[in-house]
């Protein structure tokens, strides 16, 4: 006699499709949070007002946002696999590989005042945030953010220059009626 309906197996299969299918939903929520988290945070460096960088262990730009490409006046696609050798004067890349070097070997967060000529040619000091970052493979890179405070350090050049002139009696401080006589 022939059995009509499901057999003893049906039950598990149904089982295991519906655990393999909510799985494949978990997995698929999942990868959906963590495209939306990356986006996020592409956006983020993206329209950060500051430049931002990475660099691998050979010291070639491996990511740079559009404020760091502007400096170069170049798409960032054009950047990319540059070193500070191929994008700096040689001073600079000096300055910027040592500050790369010492914050791998570190392991830690670095906030320096780095000096330097800017792709414009002009001097430029940047306050700068390196910060090891893991590399694929267990390579050593670095990431960074970097602020641009070359007004402000011309700024306090200029008013330490003028205390000193002052406290030198080379020069005579207005008077508080707005006149020069004392």
């Amino acid at each position: 006699m022939k059995r009509s309906g499901p057999g003893p197996s049906a039950k598990p299969k149904n089982r295991w499709q519906r655990l393999l299918q909510t799985e494949r939903r978990r997995r698929e929520r999942a990868e959906t949070e963590l495209h939306t988290w990356q986006d996020r945070f592409r956006l983020f460096l993206e329209h950060a007002p500051m430049p931002a960088f990475i660099r691998d262990e050979r010291g070639r730009h491996v990511y740079g946002n559009k404020p760091w490409a502007a400096q170069f006046d170049r798409p960032v696609e054009a950047l990319m696999g540059k070193t500070n050798w191929e994008l700096f004067p040689k001073e600079t890349a000096l300055v910027f590989e040592a500050s790369d070097h010492a914050a791998r070997e570190r392991g830690e967060v670095s906030g320096l005042l780095e000096s330097g000529i800017a792709p414009d040619g002009k001097r430029h000091w940047w306050k700068v945030f390196k910060f090891p970052l893991p590399g694929p493979g267990g390579e050593a890179w670095v990431g960074g953010l970097a602020l641009d405070v070359s007004d402000l350090v011309h700024a306090t050049t200029r008013l330490a220059t003028f205390e000193h002139d002052l406290a030198a009696g080379r020069l005579v401080p207005d008077s508080p009626r707005g006149d020069d006589t004392a």
